[in-house]
Parts: structure tokens; sequence; C-alpha cells
């Protein structure tokens, strides 16, 4: 949940009010029962509220979903390949 540490600090610093996340969290335990694993990242529904936390229009909360998918499957497309990523300059 690097998002809503993000936040966190955002609001510890008085830039956000730290309302969604509040949501996000308290959905969060509710989906929770006695016992079981935290929902994970790739899985976690609450990634709207921590955009719309920091600023991001609802309208484009699909878009950062699908944005950060499609890096994903490139990265493991890579991946795949074999082939090494070397750095610029290097």
């Amino acid at each position: 949940m690097k998002l809503l540490a993000f936040v966190d600090a955002a609001k510890q610093k008085g830039v956000v009010a730290g309302q969604f996340a509040a949501v996000v969290r308290a959905c969060d335990q509710a989906l929770r029962t006695e016992g079981s694993k935290p929902i994970p990242p790739e899985h976690r529904w609450g990634d709207g509220g921590d955009l719309r936390e920091l600023g991001f229009a609802p309208e484009l909360e699909r878009a950062a979903f699908c944005l950060s998918r499609a890096v994903g499957i490139l990265a493991h497309a890579w991946e795949q390949t074999g082939r090494v990523l070397v750095p610029l300059g290097g």
C-alpha cells in the first residue's frame, strides 16, 4: 500500500485532509475477517480513493488503473524475453 503511505505522508504535512484515505482504511478493515490476510496490492480496490485524496479527478481513476497494469504487463513481457535492460549511458 505504497500509495496510501504517500497519502499519509501528505496528510502529516497538511497537504491533504485524509478523508478518502480514512474511507479506504475503513473499507479494507470491513472486508477482513478474523485471521484473514490483507487484500494484496494488485487486487486492492482502494486505489481510487487514494488518487482522489491526491487530487485526481474521478474520471481519471480508470485510466490510472489501466496505465499501471499496462506498465506491469510490458515489464513482464520484457522479462520473459530474457533480455537485460541496459541503463542509458551504459
